[in-house]
């Protein structure tokens, strides 16, 4: 009988929400690369497999397998790991370490646990789920890929047009609409900041919140958005704060009118993006962690948007490259036609005639499933003279920060929207829905309603 030879594979260690015991074929990139293998890439249980031997020469470390003690060593000039098939430790320049899982043998491949191994050697391993990808970085990125010069402001990479001043009104009108008198009424908005300031830098450049009420309100210190628990699970700036207003007591068919008045300025924006300055991700940063995970109506997680998202990026590695062919999908894909709500994403890729709204959300969803931080902008925007709510999005490239794109205009306007916004794009919050204001009070139960209205003034 011809006994087969022991293949190296190495196992990654990488725990996330699947438990399933049905093998599934993961992709792996070392330093922005993708590895090709002989043998495949593997989940089981939560744990990605990969093979050891293509890995472990492509981040520049030496494999030996002993067939006789059954065991591997990989080494470096400075370090040497050796495992044995079973052992729950290993050695590290001939010290013991315990081992959460042994090497294994599966259909005659060895497998390792890799995480531990690549730590070991100073290498960095992350986990997509949305692609079901595992990313190595070794620190030995090409001179392209982290050039020595990158830019330090947006002055260098942005070209602002004309300035153009803008008043918005925001309008609250709280009614008592039956006879019962309430007390401790308090009501919470939000406290809008104007979120373009962040790239659309200008010494003309203002921000500026009047708010006024009748009758006069007490304001409270203001709230974040996870103050309120109906926020809690929609992704919003950091910066944004919830505020409070209070009144002693409100008679029976009284109102209360909250009037906000926010004046900018605004300019035509074009980002010149490069795709040789961009660095790969910190998969560690808030930023990738908090805009890469899925949210209600950013479905980035759905086995569709999984699926479609790897489609679209295909074999590109860079995230700019990346996130263009995802809004020329977006553009390409989907019809527009006004909603009277949110779907989100998954609809809109199902559906296909939709709004602004998931024209954003769709494209955050890819975005964020092929690996690449991204947020809805809500605001306004002017379309044939007449000024209505809108939404876009927002993705993020180490290297540049913020940039802006709105899939639903380029799609309807005929033109490239792809790191480029006008002077009527608005925005006021970020988040999939705007915030909407609530209330609460003592006394009983009457009939109250709760009105909102924004709109530009000049």
């Amino acid at each position: 009988m011809t006994r087969m030879p022991l293949v190296l594979v190495l196992f990654v260690i990488i725990c996330f929400a699947c438990t399933s015991q049905v093998w599934a074929v993961p992709t792996v990139d070392v330093d922005g690369r993708r590895l090709e293998t002989v043998v495949q890439p593997l989940i089981q249980n939560g744990r990605v497999f990969v093979p050891a031997r293509s890995i472990i020469e492509a981040v520049g470390l030496s494999v030996h397998w002993d067939s006789t003690l059954r065991r591997v060593e990989f080494k470096r000039q400075d370090l040497s790991v050796e495992l044995e098939v079973g052992a729950h430790s290993m050695l590290i320049n001939g010290q013991k370490h315990l081992l959460d899982e042994p090497a294994i043998i599966v259909n005659d491949h060895v497998y390792v646990p890799l995480r531990l191994v690549a730590e070991t050697f100073g290498y960095k391993v992350g986990w997509e789920a949305g692609l079901q990808k595992v990313s190595i970085f070794t620190g030995s990125l090409t001179a392209t890929a982290l050039p020595a010069k990158r830019p330090v402001s947006h002055a260098d990479f942005t070209v602002l047009g004309d300035a153009r001043s803008h008043t918005v009104e925001v309008i609250y009108t709280i009614w008592n609409q039956s006879a019962s008198r309430i007390s401790d009424l308090r009501v919470y908005t939000p406290f809008y900041l104007g979120v373009r300031a962040h790239y659309d830098q200008d010494p003309r450049q203002k921000t500026v919140m009047q708010s006024e009420t009748d009758p006069a309100l007490t304001e409270k210190p203001g709230l974040t958005p996870s103050s309120l628990t109906d926020n809690d699970d929609v992704s919003f700036d950091p910066g944004l704060k919830i505020r409070r207003m209070d009144a002693p007591s409100l008679s029976g068919g009284e109102k209360v009118v909250i009037k906000d008045r926010l004046d900018l300025t605004s300019h035509d924006i074009r980002f010149n993006l490069n795709p040789e300055i961009v660095i790969p991700y910190d998969l560690g940063s808030s930023t990738f962690e908090k805009y890469t995970r899925p949210e209600p109506a950013i479905e980035s997680d759905h086995v569709r948007i999984r699926s479609k998202a790897d489609e679209i990026i295909r074999d590109l590695t860079n995230p700019l490259d990346r996130a263009r062919a995802v809004y020329d999908f977006v553009v390409q894909h989907l019809e527009y036609r006004i909603n009277n709500d949110n779907y989100g994403a998954l609809y809109a890729l199902d559906q296909r005639y939709v709004d602004c709204g998931e024209y954003a959300a769709l494209f955050v969803a890819l975005c964020r499933a092929a690996g690449i931080p991204a947020r809805v902008v809500a605001g306004l925007s002017e379309s044939e003279g007449k000024w209505e709510n809108h939404g876009w999005a927002e993705f993020y490239l180490e290297g540049y920060g913020w940039a802006p794109v709105d899939p639903t205009w380029g799609d309807t306007a005929g033109e490239d929207y792809f790191g480029r916004l006008d002077q009527t794009h608005i925005g006021l919050l970020y988040g999939f829905t705007m915030i909407k204001a609530s209330y609460e009070y003592s006394g009983l139960t009457p009939q109250i309603s709760l009105q909102n209205s924004i709109s530009r003034l000049n």
